[in-house]
Protein backbone atom coordinates (compact mmCIF):
# COMPACT_ATOMS: atom_id res chain seq x y z
CA UNK A 1 0.00 0.00 0.00
CA UNK A 2 1.57 3.38 -1.05
CA UNK A 3 1.53 6.48 1.34
CA UNK A 4 1.83 9.72 1.28
CA UNK A 5 5.29 10.15 0.92
CA UNK A 6 7.47 12.82 -0.73
CA UNK A 7 8.56 12.86 -4.52
CA UNK A 8 6.62 10.92 -7.49
CA UNK A 9 6.70 7.54 -5.69
CA UNK A 10 2.54 7.93 -4.63
CA UNK A 11 1.83 8.79 -8.04
CA UNK A 12 0.67 6.37 -9.90
CA UNK A 13 -1.11 8.13 -12.26
CA UNK A 14 1.11 10.71 -14.03
CA UNK A 15 4.55 9.84 -13.25
CA UNK A 16 7.23 12.37 -14.20
CA UNK A 17 7.85 15.81 -12.75
CA UNK A 18 6.30 17.99 -15.57
CA UNK A 19 2.78 16.81 -14.41
CA UNK A 20 3.11 18.48 -11.47
CA UNK A 21 4.08 21.94 -12.58
CA UNK A 22 2.01 24.52 -13.58
CA UNK A 23 2.49 27.07 -16.70
CA UNK A 24 5.77 28.55 -15.29
CA UNK A 25 7.35 25.71 -14.97
CA UNK A 26 8.38 26.17 -11.69
CA UNK A 27 6.77 23.79 -8.78
CA UNK A 28 4.75 25.77 -5.79
CA UNK A 29 5.68 25.15 -2.43
CA UNK A 30 4.98 21.26 -1.30
CA UNK A 31 3.61 20.82 -4.47
CA UNK A 32 5.23 17.70 -5.49
CA UNK A 33 4.27 16.38 -1.99
CA UNK A 34 0.75 17.11 -1.98
CA UNK A 35 0.36 15.39 -5.27
CA UNK A 36 2.34 12.43 -4.24
CA UNK A 37 -0.25 12.43 -0.86
CA UNK A 38 -3.14 12.92 -3.35
CA UNK A 39 -3.00 10.02 -5.56
CA UNK A 40 -1.79 7.57 -3.53
CA UNK A 41 -3.07 4.64 -2.66
CA UNK A 42 -4.90 4.63 0.43
CA UNK A 43 -6.12 8.54 -0.48
CA UNK A 44 -7.78 7.31 -3.62
CA UNK A 45 -9.78 4.72 -1.73
CA UNK A 46 -11.01 6.84 0.91
CA UNK A 47 -12.39 9.20 -1.98
CA UNK A 48 -13.79 6.56 -3.81
CA UNK A 49 -15.27 5.62 -0.23
CA UNK A 50 -16.55 9.00 0.23
CA UNK A 51 -18.24 9.05 -3.44
CA UNK A 52 -19.32 5.63 -2.97
CA UNK A 53 -21.25 6.59 0.83
CA UNK A 54 -22.75 9.68 -0.47
CA UNK A 55 -24.85 8.50 -2.84
CA UNK A 56 -25.55 5.45 -0.50
CA UNK A 57 -27.47 8.10 1.25
CA UNK A 58 -28.85 10.02 -1.95
CA UNK A 59 -30.50 6.47 -2.48
CA UNK A 60 -31.68 6.30 1.26
CA UNK A 61 -32.77 10.05 0.95
CA UNK A 62 -35.16 9.40 -2.11
CA UNK A 63 -36.48 5.94 -0.65
CA UNK A 64 -37.29 7.39 2.78
CA UNK A 65 -37.90 11.32 1.84
CA UNK A 66 -39.17 11.36 -1.67
CA UNK A 67 -40.02 15.34 -1.98
CA UNK A 68 -37.04 15.88 0.70
CA UNK A 69 -39.15 17.87 3.56
CA UNK A 70 -39.64 15.00 6.41
CA UNK A 71 -36.50 15.71 7.35
CA UNK A 72 -34.85 18.40 5.31
CA UNK A 73 -32.36 19.60 8.09
CA UNK A 74 -30.74 16.52 7.95
CA UNK A 75 -30.03 16.25 4.25
CA UNK A 76 -28.85 19.72 3.98
CA UNK A 77 -26.54 19.23 7.03
CA UNK A 78 -25.07 15.96 4.99
CA UNK A 79 -24.95 17.68 2.07
CA UNK A 80 -23.04 20.44 3.62
CA UNK A 81 -20.63 17.85 5.04
CA UNK A 82 -19.98 15.88 2.27
CA UNK A 83 -20.06 19.21 -0.35
CA UNK A 84 -17.30 20.52 1.89
CA UNK A 85 -15.19 17.16 2.06
CA UNK A 86 -15.41 17.12 -1.90
CA UNK A 87 -14.47 21.19 -2.15
CA UNK A 88 -10.96 20.64 0.08
CA UNK A 89 -10.69 17.44 -1.96
CA UNK A 90 -10.48 19.06 -5.28
CA UNK A 91 -8.47 22.05 -3.95
CA UNK A 92 -5.69 19.69 -3.29
CA UNK A 93 -6.12 18.10 -6.33
CA UNK A 94 -5.79 21.45 -8.20
CA UNK A 95 -2.81 22.37 -6.12
CA UNK A 96 -0.76 19.40 -6.62
CA UNK A 97 -1.69 19.65 -10.33
CA UNK A 98 -2.38 23.29 -11.27
CA UNK A 99 -2.66 24.20 -14.11
CA UNK A 100 -2.17 22.60 -17.29
CA UNK A 101 -2.12 18.89 -16.44
CA UNK A 102 -5.83 19.43 -13.97
CA UNK A 103 -7.26 21.45 -17.14
CA UNK A 104 -6.34 18.32 -19.41
CA UNK A 105 -8.11 15.95 -17.29
CA UNK A 106 -11.76 15.63 -18.41
CA UNK A 107 -12.21 14.20 -14.72
CA UNK A 108 -11.09 16.87 -13.29
CA UNK A 109 -13.32 18.99 -15.52
CA UNK A 110 -16.24 17.15 -14.17
CA UNK A 111 -15.03 16.84 -10.87
CA UNK A 112 -15.34 20.86 -11.06
CA UNK A 113 -18.79 20.92 -12.68
CA UNK A 114 -19.75 18.95 -9.57
CA UNK A 115 -18.24 20.47 -6.86
CA UNK A 116 -19.33 24.19 -7.88
CA UNK A 117 -22.94 22.88 -8.03
CA UNK A 118 -21.91 21.64 -4.26
CA UNK A 119 -20.76 25.16 -3.38
CA UNK A 120 -24.30 27.06 -4.67
CA UNK A 121 -25.59 24.53 -2.48
CA UNK A 122 -23.40 25.12 0.66
CA UNK A 123 -23.87 29.15 0.07
CA UNK A 124 -27.72 28.57 -0.13
CA UNK A 125 -27.13 30.62 -3.33
CA UNK A 126 -30.93 30.62 -4.98
CA UNK A 127 -31.34 29.69 -8.52
CA UNK A 128 -34.30 31.18 -10.82
CA UNK A 129 -36.75 29.15 -12.97
CA UNK A 130 -35.10 26.16 -14.97
CA UNK A 131 -31.20 26.93 -13.81
CA UNK A 132 -32.43 25.07 -10.30
CA UNK A 133 -32.09 21.57 -12.76
CA UNK A 134 -28.31 22.21 -12.38
CA UNK A 135 -28.75 20.53 -9.16
CA UNK A 136 -29.72 17.48 -10.62
CA UNK A 137 -26.20 17.07 -11.16
CA UNK A 138 -24.85 16.03 -8.20
CA UNK A 139 -26.43 12.53 -8.66
CA UNK A 140 -23.49 12.38 -11.26
CA UNK A 141 -20.61 12.79 -8.79
CA UNK A 142 -21.10 8.83 -8.34
CA UNK A 143 -19.81 8.47 -11.81
CA UNK A 144 -16.08 10.19 -10.38
CA UNK A 145 -15.62 6.02 -9.20
CA UNK A 146 -14.53 5.25 -12.97
CA UNK A 147 -11.55 7.18 -12.37
CA UNK A 148 -10.68 5.83 -8.58
CA UNK A 149 -11.26 2.33 -8.96
CA UNK A 150 -8.64 0.90 -11.55
CA UNK A 151 -11.19 -2.05 -12.30
CA UNK A 152 -14.06 0.53 -13.28
CA UNK A 153 -11.85 2.80 -15.00
CA UNK A 154 -10.88 -0.30 -17.25
CA UNK A 155 -14.38 -0.99 -18.16
CA UNK A 156 -14.86 2.71 -19.36
CA UNK A 157 -11.07 2.85 -21.30
CA UNK A 158 -12.84 -0.20 -23.54
CA UNK A 159 -16.41 1.63 -23.82
CA UNK A 160 -14.27 4.08 -25.37
CA UNK A 161 -12.48 2.48 -27.38
CA UNK A 162 -15.69 0.45 -28.70
CA UNK A 163 -17.57 3.77 -29.54
CA UNK A 164 -16.72 3.94 -33.47
CA UNK A 165 -17.81 0.38 -34.20
CA UNK A 166 -20.90 0.81 -31.46
CA UNK A 167 -22.33 3.79 -33.33
CA UNK A 168 -21.78 2.43 -37.17
CA UNK A 169 -23.59 -0.51 -35.86
CA UNK A 170 -26.26 1.39 -34.23
CA UNK A 171 -26.58 3.41 -37.61
CA UNK A 172 -26.92 -0.08 -39.21
CA UNK A 173 -29.87 -1.05 -37.02
CA UNK A 174 -31.42 2.24 -36.82
CA UNK A 175 -31.73 2.49 -40.84
CA UNK A 176 -33.47 -1.09 -40.61
CA UNK A 177 -35.95 0.03 -38.40
CA UNK A 178 -36.90 2.86 -40.44
CA UNK A 179 -36.98 0.64 -43.40
CA UNK A 180 -39.73 -2.34 -41.27
CA UNK A 181 -41.30 0.89 -40.20
CA UNK A 182 -42.28 2.08 -43.19
CA UNK A 183 -43.49 -1.27 -44.37
CA UNK A 184 -45.53 -1.53 -41.17
CA UNK A 185 -47.13 1.44 -42.06
CA UNK A 186 -48.08 0.60 -45.75
CA UNK A 187 -49.22 -2.98 -44.28
CA UNK A 188 -50.90 -2.08 -41.01
CA UNK A 189 -51.71 1.13 -40.49
CA UNK A 190 -55.98 0.41 -41.11
CA UNK A 191 -55.52 -3.04 -39.21
CA UNK A 192 -58.74 -2.80 -37.47
CA UNK A 193 -59.69 0.54 -38.18
CA UNK A 194 -63.54 -0.30 -37.55
CA UNK A 195 -63.06 -1.49 -33.90
CA UNK A 196 -66.09 -0.61 -31.28
CA UNK A 197 -64.04 -0.60 -28.24
CA UNK A 198 -60.71 1.53 -28.89
CA UNK A 199 -58.10 1.95 -26.17
CA UNK A 200 -57.83 4.81 -23.88
CA UNK A 201 -55.89 6.77 -26.53
CA UNK A 202 -59.15 6.73 -28.47
CA UNK A 203 -57.09 5.01 -31.41
CA UNK A 204 -57.72 1.56 -33.00
CA UNK A 205 -54.92 -1.12 -32.88
CA UNK A 206 -53.65 -0.13 -36.66
CA UNK A 207 -53.77 3.75 -35.83
CA UNK A 208 -52.46 3.44 -32.46
CA UNK A 209 -49.43 1.49 -33.43
CA UNK A 210 -48.74 1.87 -37.05
CA UNK A 211 -50.74 5.22 -37.56
CA UNK A 212 -47.48 7.10 -38.72
CA UNK A 213 -43.84 6.72 -39.18
CA UNK A 214 -42.39 7.13 -35.58
CA UNK A 215 -45.41 5.15 -34.17
CA UNK A 216 -44.41 2.08 -36.25
CA UNK A 217 -40.53 2.60 -35.54
CA UNK A 218 -41.97 2.85 -31.49
CA UNK A 219 -43.62 0.10 -32.22
CA UNK A 220 -40.77 -1.91 -33.39
CA UNK A 221 -38.29 -0.82 -30.61
CA UNK A 222 -40.97 -2.21 -28.37
CA UNK A 223 -40.72 -5.75 -30.31
CA UNK A 224 -36.99 -5.35 -30.07
CA UNK A 225 -36.94 -5.31 -26.64
CA UNK A 226 -38.91 -7.88 -25.75
CA UNK A 227 -41.78 -5.89 -23.87
CA UNK A 228 -45.15 -7.59 -24.59
CA UNK A 229 -44.24 -8.24 -28.63
CA UNK A 230 -45.65 -11.36 -29.09
CA UNK A 231 -49.06 -10.66 -27.40
CA UNK A 232 -49.68 -6.64 -28.28
CA UNK A 233 -47.92 -6.39 -31.15
CA UNK A 234 -47.43 -9.81 -33.57
CA UNK A 235 -50.55 -11.80 -32.68
CA UNK A 236 -52.89 -9.10 -33.48
CA UNK A 237 -51.36 -8.44 -37.45
CA UNK A 238 -51.22 -12.48 -37.62
CA UNK A 239 -55.04 -12.92 -36.90
CA UNK A 240 -56.11 -10.12 -39.45
CA UNK A 241 -54.38 -11.98 -42.36
CA UNK A 242 -54.89 -15.60 -40.98
CA UNK A 243 -57.76 -16.22 -43.65
CA UNK A 244 -55.35 -15.39 -46.43
CA UNK A 245 -52.36 -17.84 -46.10
CA UNK A 246 -50.34 -16.08 -48.44
CA UNK A 247 -50.92 -12.79 -46.34
CA UNK A 248 -50.18 -14.74 -43.14
CA UNK A 249 -46.78 -15.84 -43.98
CA UNK A 250 -45.86 -12.96 -45.25
CA UNK A 251 -46.63 -11.31 -42.02
CA UNK A 252 -44.99 -14.18 -40.37
CA UNK A 253 -41.87 -13.45 -42.56
CA UNK A 254 -41.50 -9.84 -41.92
CA UNK A 255 -41.60 -10.48 -37.81
CA UNK A 256 -39.10 -12.84 -37.55
CA UNK A 257 -36.78 -11.67 -39.79
CA UNK A 258 -36.84 -7.96 -37.90
CA UNK A 259 -36.67 -10.30 -34.98
CA UNK A 260 -33.38 -12.33 -36.41
CA UNK A 261 -31.66 -9.24 -37.81
CA UNK A 262 -32.13 -6.45 -34.55
CA UNK A 263 -32.42 -8.77 -31.66
CA UNK A 264 -30.20 -11.62 -32.88
CA UNK A 265 -27.52 -10.36 -35.45
CA UNK A 266 -27.32 -6.15 -34.57
CA UNK A 267 -27.43 -6.95 -31.25
CA UNK A 268 -24.85 -9.53 -30.93
CA UNK A 269 -22.44 -6.98 -33.50
CA UNK A 270 -22.45 -4.65 -30.59
CA UNK A 271 -21.35 -7.08 -28.28
CA UNK A 272 -18.43 -7.91 -30.67
CA UNK A 273 -17.70 -4.45 -30.60
CA UNK A 274 -17.52 -3.81 -26.98
CA UNK A 275 -15.48 -7.28 -26.21
CA UNK A 276 -13.02 -5.53 -29.25
CA UNK A 277 -12.71 -2.80 -27.26
CA UNK A 278 -11.70 -4.42 -24.16
CA UNK A 279 -9.19 -6.48 -25.79
CA UNK A 280 -7.53 -3.09 -27.78
CA UNK A 281 -7.48 -1.77 -24.22
CA UNK A 282 -5.36 -4.65 -22.76
CA UNK A 283 -3.56 -4.42 -25.56
CA UNK A 284 -2.57 -0.81 -25.13
CA UNK A 285 -2.23 -1.68 -21.35
CA UNK A 286 0.71 -4.07 -22.53
CA UNK A 287 2.56 -1.86 -24.50
CA UNK A 288 2.84 0.99 -22.23
CA UNK A 289 3.95 -1.33 -19.63
CA UNK A 290 6.70 -2.94 -21.98
CA UNK A 291 7.41 0.34 -22.97
CA UNK A 292 7.95 1.23 -19.06
CA UNK A 293 10.21 -2.18 -18.47
CA UNK A 294 12.34 -1.03 -21.47
CA UNK A 295 12.56 2.73 -20.04
CA UNK A 296 13.54 0.73 -16.81
CA UNK A 297 16.53 -1.10 -17.64
CA UNK A 298 18.08 1.77 -20.26
CA UNK A 299 18.04 3.73 -16.96
CA UNK A 300 19.74 1.06 -14.95
CA UNK A 301 22.23 0.65 -17.28
CA UNK A 302 23.42 3.82 -17.90
CA UNK A 303 23.90 4.33 -14.35
CA UNK A 304 25.62 1.02 -14.21
CA UNK A 305 28.13 3.09 -16.20
CA UNK A 306 27.96 6.17 -15.06
CA UNK A 307 28.81 4.28 -11.99
CA UNK A 308 32.09 2.56 -13.92
CA UNK A 309 33.27 5.61 -14.93
CA UNK A 310 33.87 7.28 -11.67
Amino acid sequence: METCTGGNGGNRHTPGTYLGRGMTGHNWKFQERVKACYYSENIQIVIATLILLHFLIQCTEKQLDPTGTAYKEVWLRIGDVFNLIFTIELAFNMYGSWLRPFCRSGWNVFDTMVVAIGILDLVRAPLPGQLKMIRMLRAFRVFRLFNRVPSLKKIFNSLKHAIPGVINAFAVMLLTMCIYAVLCVDFFFDLHDDCEERNNREMCLGEDYYGTFFRALYTLFQVMTGESWSEAVVRPTLAVFEADPHKSLGVAFLWVSFIIIHSVVLLNIVVTFVLDGMNQCADEEETRRVQTMKIVVIQTRFLSRTKDDF
